[in-house]
């Protein structure tokens, strides 16, 4: 475990530089409604969790200090929408207070609203509120287990009021807008995990409910205010994806961020908002494009193809015969050799060259046949030998 110093200098150099706010959610998703989905304008709302800090590229436009990433869930839930105008509102460290007043550089977020706008994600927002980053470093840190009634489940709260005003005001200023409101998630399963985050089981318990409180309040003004909910709490599998998990796997970071590229620390990973995007998706009735598949994915499709390239060499009357066959529909080139002569490249199947044998037996050396498998941007080249055949020994 490391020690209390290491976690210090950790989470204040980490959580409290990227001005971390919604801080402790995963990224599940929910059931699909029939609702529409909508078009025209879209506008996003919400904190450091909406934002998405140190998930690279971040946007170049905008306070810098909002750390808002190209692939927060709001910029992914904008490409299955037919919106001619997108805004990103979120800004990393923001309050409920921040809907109504200046962020330092970053204008109220209600302001970002017309009547023109057609849907609305409204955080999340809250736990900035709630103090949610200086309680997670105190159970890290130090103690921090309390009760069901303890001064941070009144916080939660006292933010009922603030939010229901927001989402009130957010419905006088696009009153035909479609508006999803967006709770937070689980972050950690019941009892923690002590090896990965220093927690009892009592205080990663408390920290838990203390979220699933704010989650509750977020879901019944949602349902007060006639307004949708995406609880990422419903996902199948989201206690698969905390920071308890693999790296890999993980929706949300934990203390450990890898090479800082890819989330901050307590805060979702691109693959989180993936999953939050897909959450709003199916409550909202919006139909996402297929994700876009990795380097690495594309790399392991590419090796499966090329593992099913077979290369022959064959005689017939008195003609040999080079061919490559199968790749799984993916090689794109063939160059054919016989020793260090190249007879012919390929572009198109049939990947094959027919010569007169006695033409091809003055060259040394062994048929070849130099593959080229191509994947979206990837390619993958590999050289192929066979034999003689009898047509062309001497």
């Amino acid at each position: 475990m490391p020690s209390a110093p290491m976690l210090r200098r950790a989470l204040t150099g980490s959580l409290l530089t990227v001005l971390a706010g919604p801080l402790l959610a995963t990224m599940p998703s929910a059931v699909a409604d029939e609702t529409p989905a909508p078009a025209g304008e879209y506008v996003a709302l919400g904190d450091s969790f909406a934002a998405g800090p140190q998930i690279l590229p971040m946007q170049t436009t905008g306070p810098v200090t909002c750390a808002r990433s190209t692939k927060n869930f709001a910029s992914v839930l904008s490409t299955g929408l037919d919106a001619a105008t997108f805004v990103d509102a979120t800004c990393s460290g923001a309050k409920l207070t921040d809907l109504w007043q200046p962020q330092g550089e970053a204008p109220p977020q209600l302001e970002a609203i017309t009547p023109d706008t057609t849907l609305i994600t409204f955080g999340t927002l809250g736990g900035n509120d709630v103090g949610l980053v200086g309680l997670a470093t105190q159970c890290v840190l130090g103690d921090c287990a309390g009760t069901p009634d303890d001064a941070n489940h009144q916080k939660v709260e006292a933010t009922r009021a603030v939010m229901s005003q927001g989402v009130e005001d957010a419905k006088a200023a696009a009153p035909g807008a479609t508006i999803v409101m967006v709770g937070y998630g689980t972050y950690l399963p019941p009892g923690g995990c002590p090896g990965t985050l220093p927690l009892t089981a009592e205080e990663a318990d408390y920290l838990q409910g203390l979220i699933d409180h704010l989650s509750d309040v977020i879901g019944e003004v949602a349902a007060a205010e006639g307004v949708l909910f995406a609880d990422q709490r419903e996902i199948p599998g989201r206690l698969d994806h905390t920071v308890c998990a693999p790296f890999d796997e993980q929706w949300i970071r934990g203390i450990n961020t890898g090479d800082g590229t890819d989330g901050a620390m307590l805060h979702p990973s691109a693959a989180g908002m993936r999953a939050t995007a897909e959450l709003i998706a199916g409550v909202t009735g919006i139909a996402l494009p297929p994700e876009a598949p990795t380097t690495d994915e594309l790399l392991d499709r590419a090796r499966s193809a090329m593992n099913t390239v077979g290369f022959r060499a064959t005689c017939k009357a008195g003609e040999a015969t080079l061919r490559v066959r199968r790749g799984q529909h993916l090689v794109n080139r063939v160059v054919f050799k016989v020793g260090r002569h190249a007879m012919k490249a390929d572009k198109q199947a049939p990947y094959r060259v027919t010569r007169r044998a006695g033409a091809l037996a003055r060259f040394d050396g062994r048929p070849k046949a130099v593959v080229r498998v191509k994947v979206g941007s990837v390619e993958l080249t590999r050289t192929f030998r066979t034999s003689r055949p009898g047509c062309l020994r001497g």
